[in-house]
């Protein structure tokens, strides 16, 4: 099997009251462009997908003990490719799983919130682990 070309990061659409405040826990920044620039760094094409096309962040992800200088910059800066791809985050529907040769799927307390009945995504990693992909979280 040849290396994988392109990667798949799904992240969660969920978000709840969860801090003692009532902020809200959603995508968890760090989760996903971690994994989005050690993919970029190795040469993979990345995109990113959630189940219903949507995001929120979580509010503890956007603190500054949590999100470095360096991860601030390229979060609040729209024109980043990460930050672009996110702002225009893709559907289940929009992925042929064939095109690509891994699927990470991101974390954060929000995603057990939806990824247990997140059939779309389910179904993309699914096929993509039948046909040898790499599956992972």
């Amino acid at each position: 099997m040849a290396p994988p070309k392109r990667a798949l990061i799904a992240v969660t659409s969920a978000h709840a009251p969860l801090y003692p405040k009532g902020q809200e826990t959603g995508l968890f920044i760090t989760e996903a462009l971690h994994p989005f620039n050690v993919f970029r760094e190795a040469g993979l094409d990345v995109d990113l997908v959630s189940e219903t096309g949507t995001y929120q962040p979580d509010w503890l992800s956007q603190q500054p003990d949590w999100l470095p200088e360096k991860d601030r910059k390229v979060w609040e800066d729209r024109s980043s490719e990460f930050r672009s791809k996110l702002d225009a985050l893709l559907k289940p529907g929009d992925i042929d799983p064939a095109k690509y040769g891994i699927f990470f799927a991101s974390a954060g307390h929000a995603s057990s919130i939806d990824y247990p009945d997140a059939k779309g995504l389910q179904s993309i990693a699914s096929k993509m682990y039948a046909d040898g992909s790499i599956v992972s979280a």
